[in-house]
């Protein structure tokens, strides 16, 4: 029987059907980490009995000289600019580590927003952009703020087409994310921007 999406692929089968496959591996990551970090949660929330640190990501693409919320991306639209903000109510007794990247289309590689001589870079794997952060006392924590620059991305329209998961995790100090461990994990968020040339 043939399935309504079918249909369109007559005219690009190989990239309607790279797309499918593209959101189907991404929303398998999506979930496996939003269940990793549930199981974890309650672990991480017993050390202490203050309300926990929230993580939040930022996906903004130009719009009349304003950035605005985003979940499509276009080489016409330049540049985009992401953030994650790190909201601490104070009270915990632990440092935390931040990351914040990218998983790229098909969810094969995850990519972490790093300096290399004061100039951004991607980097493969997961590698903090902040470490140690205070969470005893009350704050906001931006990635722009811990950088001293805005986060923006260009598209050229050469990257590969799909869902891009935005996202920021914060660990415990000295831990690293482990989809097969969650031991460290505080909270995490995730935002989706598909890029279509």
């Amino acid at each position: 029987m043939t399935k309504p999406y079918e249909s369109l692929s007559l005219r690009r089968p190989s990239a309607l059907h790279r797309v499918r496959n593209n959101v189907e591996s991404g929303r398998r990551l999506l979930l496996a980490m939003i269940l990793a970090f549930a199981w974890c949660s309650s672990h991480v929330m017993a050390l202490s009995l203050a309300p926990g640190p929230t993580v939040s990501v930022g996906v903004y693409g130009p719009w009349d000289n304003s950035y605005y919320p985003m979940f499509g991306a276009n080489p016409r639209n330049n540049p985009y600019r992401l953030d994650a903000v790190v909201d601490v109510p104070g009270g915990y007794l632990l440092k935390g580590d931040l990351y914040f990247g990218l998983i790229l289309p098909g969810g094969g590689r995850i990519l972490t927003l790093g300096t290399d001589g004061g100039s951004l870079s991607l980097k493969e794997g997961l590698v903090p952009i902040a470490q140690g952060l205070d969470l005893a006392h009350k704050s906001t924590i931006k990635v722009s703020t811990i950088l001293g620059k805005e986060v923006d991305v260009s598209f050229t329209g050469a990257e590969p087409q799909g869902m891009y998961l935005i996202f920021a995790v914060l660990m415990i100090a000295g831990t690293t994310p482990d989809l097969n461990n969650s031991n460290g994990w505080m909270d995490i968020n995730i935002k989706p921007l598909v890029f279509k040339p």
